[in-house]
């Protein structure tokens, strides 16, 4: 399986890479493909105000789902390394993933497999995704007890105006 996992990795490695090598402009361009990628860039932005995403993380990158094998199968040393290979491609595509440190490796492979393989929009090299996987609510949340919300589900968010202050003086 280590053999499998480091020609993956590499795989993963390669493309963000070349991914990078393409936004920094070093990779060699023709004028065509300049004009190419200022339509491409247009018809991105047309795509993201107007339909749904169409692609997804690993398509962009030349991957299949099917060539990342089950988290069960894995180790927590080699589930990490797929984690930082993956995590690297995603910044590569200028996404940047945040994943609970205290959330096993196994876990945390999971979920960047899961939304490697969902469509979302891509940019041309403009701005950067955040993505951190929480939904703001730890109930149904996919990160479960790794919810960084868990922390503030006992705490009272209710707005009171002070009560040193006359209410007249508030701007509200």
């Amino acid at each position: 399986m280590d053999t499998y996992l480091d020609q993956l990795i590499a795989d993963l490695a390669a493309e963000a890479t070349a991914r990078r090598r393409v936004l920094s402009g070093e990779a060699p361009q023709t004028p065509e493909a300049e004009d190419q990628e200022l339509e491409q860039h247009f018809a991105e932005v047309e795509r993201f105000v107007n339909s749904a995403p169409e692609t997804h993380l690993l398509a962009r990158a030349g991957l299949r789902l099917e060539q990342f094998p089950p988290a069960e199968k894995l180790s927590e040393a080699q589930a990490a390394r797929l984690v930082e290979a993956l995590v690297d491609l995603w910044h590569a595509y200028c996404c940047d993933i945040h994943l609970p440190e205290a959330m096993p490796a196994r876990r945390q492979y999971t979920l960047t497999v899961k939304y490697s393989a969902e469509p979302m929009f891509f940019f041309a090299g403009g701005g950067t995704f955040h993505m951190d996987f929480c939904t703001g609510e730890p109930v149904g949340c996919e990160l479960e007890e790794y919810c960084p919300c868990l922390q503030y589900r006992d705490e009272d968010f209710t707005l009171t105006p002070p009560t040193d202050t006359d209410p007249s003086d508030l701007p509200y």
